[in-house]
């Protein structure tokens, strides 16, 4: 039995894939804790794992205009990690850390542990790249504090990453840059998390014929999505369809529901995904994921910031769905997209195979397995 411990934040879709892997190692008898952010305390708790509160910050409690700043003070280049982290260790030892690729000085901390550590990286390593704007955005931040604690400085979050073991919670297929990443990086495939069912019902009755379409937009309170919402809502007549709408209980009030249209707070993509026929998306790389597994093609309006722009247009290359300009597709363009969609069988066929590709990584054992050898070769040069 090994001793892991998950440094993670409430970033939205980084969580889901830590849990589901924590999930795989309990599940073979080894010991899982988690470190994270109050915000987390709750869910991470109710997975059945023991928890550590690092920061009890919320950035997202910032008014919109500081959120970044807050962000990156309180969790990408946080200088309080260099103590939390080594404190978290000496109060319960452990056999191998798993940080989130964004923490960046947490994984600065974690290199100066002697122990075996992973990088757990939630979406495409491809929207992380060298050079990216936003990569570069904070690198001499991280770089100061390294030199500070001795650590050699980095060109890009890229060569940070690539001095361990990096487990990629996605397919190379929806990488674009796949085919350039260190040969530290390890696809895996998406992660799921296991969790209980919802209890939820379709309201529509076993002899409604109209296609089930899945509006699902990030649940994550960062954007206000309700204007990409009513737009599709807008698009989708409700002569020809039904209409599952997910959001995040700030914006129900401001969504705009026709008769065709249920709205919830929340549900496991797994309980509905078998029924859908298409879904419309903001392109999180969970969401994306959840469709793909299911053979679900995708109209995707995606937010200008973080992974969503780069995973809309690969969906598109790929041929499972349609990519749109999030913030200024009309209704008549989200229309005329599902209408495309809806008609063209090669976009079922494309999802498809990607779904067939994604159930073949057995990723979350394969992430596992790696961690457990991780784990076992630090164990055995601790006993020599």
């Amino acid at each position: 039995m090994a001793r892991f411990l998950f440094i993670t934040w409430h970033g939205g879709g980084n969580v889901p894939p830590a849990v589901g892997i924590a999930q795989e190692l309990i599940a073979r008898g080894h010991t899982v804790t988690f470190a994270g952010y109050e915000s987390q305390r709750q869910r991470i708790m109710d997975r059945g794992f023991p928890f550590t509160c690092i920061d009890t910050r919320n950035w997202m409690d910032l008014p919109l205009e500081q959120r970044l700043s807050g962000m990156l003070n309180q969790v990408l280049v946080c200088p309080d990690h260099l103590r939390q982290v080594p404190e978290l260790v000496t109060r319960e030892p452990v056999d191998a850390v798993i940080v989130d690729c964004m923490m960046s000085i947490a994984l600065v901390a974690v290199e100066n542990l002697n122990l075996p550590y992973a990088i757990l990286i939630h979406t495409i390593p491809g929207c992380f790249a060298p050079g990216d704007p936003f990569d570069q955005y904070f690198l001499d931040s991280i770089n100061a504090i390294r030199v500070q604690v001795g650590r050699p400085v980095v060109s890009s979050s890229w060569e940070a990453w690539s001095r361990a073991p990096c487990i990629c919670a996605t397919i190379p297929e929806l990488d674009p840059l796949a085919g350039q990443v260190p040969p530290s990086y390890h696809y895996v495939g998406p992660v799921f998390e296991r969790v209980p069912p919802s209890g939820w019902q379709s309201p529509w009755p076993p002899d409604d014929l109209r296609p089930l379409v899945l509006v699902s937009f990030s649940t994550h309170d960062q954007w206000d999505e309700s204007t990409r919402i009513n737009r599709t809502l807008q698009a989708l007549p409700s002569d020809y369809y039904r209409v599952l709408v997910t959001s995040s209980m700030a914006e129900i009030d401001r969504i705009i529901k026709p008769e065709n249209a249920v709205v919830t707070p929340y549900l496991p993509h797994r309980e509905v995904l078998p029924l859908v026929k298409i879904a419309v998306i903001h392109a999180g790389h969970g969401t994306v994921t959840s469709c793909l597994a299911h053979g679900v093609p995708m109209i995707c309006l995606p937010n200008p910031y973080s992974d969503q722009a780069m995973l809309a247009a690969q969906v598109e290359a790929l041929g499972a769905g349609l990519a749109l300009d999030g913030d200024n597709a009309t209704v008549d363009d989200i229309a005329h997209a599902i209408k495309r969609v809806m008609s063209d069988p090669s976009y079922f066929t494309a999802a498809k195979r990607l779904a067939d590709s994604i159930m073949a990584t057995r990723s979350g054992e394969q992430a596992a397995s790696m961690l457990e050898q991780l784990a076992w070769a630090g164990l055995g040069k601790k006993a020599v």
